[in-house]
């Protein structure tokens, strides 16, 4: 019988071919698209991130207890950089809590939409949905696109134990 319990999550990332995308967490550079990262390490990967921010972790609900964090942006540093100007320097973060991954948009100004909705964007940034609260997270699952900006895609992919 084959385990389907996940280990882990990796985000697919996909976009303009002459972009470059920087992935700084593990310590390799590549241009274009179709390339994988894993969702790793813990909120001390978001040191900037949070300064910036003024974050107090339990401010966003469940990211104290996160097991994993990335962030996504373009700001040198971030975990995975792409290198446009219509990604924000600090666009979104992905974390993983009891396996489970989220997705919260931390203050971009040419938004994030999840398979067709639109994220929210942080207080002040922008027109915001009347019905969807700032800065929340919003679980992602297997297969999910995340557009950052309009162009750069992101896709969730379920690592299986055992695959």
């Amino acid at each position: 019988m084959v385990d389907l319990a996940m280990s882990s999550w990796e985000i697919e990332y996909w976009g303009h071919e002459d972009v470059p995308l920087a992935y700084f967490t593990g310590a390799a550079s590549s241009w274009g698209g179709g390339e994988r990262f894993p969702v790793e390490g813990s909120l001390d990967a978001l040191p900037r991130v949070v300064e910036r921010l003024g974050w107090n972790p339990d401010r966003i609900e469940g990211l104290a207890r996160a097991s994993a964090v990335i962030s996504v942006g373009r700001r040198v540093g971030a975990s995975v950089r792409i290198a446009s100007s219509i990604v924000a320097p600090d666009h979104v973060i992905f974390f993983v809590v009891d396996e489970r991954l989220f997705l919260v948009d931390v203050g971009s100004t040419n938004g994030t939409v999840l398979n067709g909705g639109e994220v929210p964007r942080s207080a002040g940034s922008g027109p915001l949905r009347p019905d969807i609260e700032p800065m929340r997270p919003y679980e992602v699952r297997d297969g999910d696109v995340i557009t950052l900006a309009g162009g750069f895609h992101l896709k969730a992919h379920a690592v299986r134990a055992g695959a």
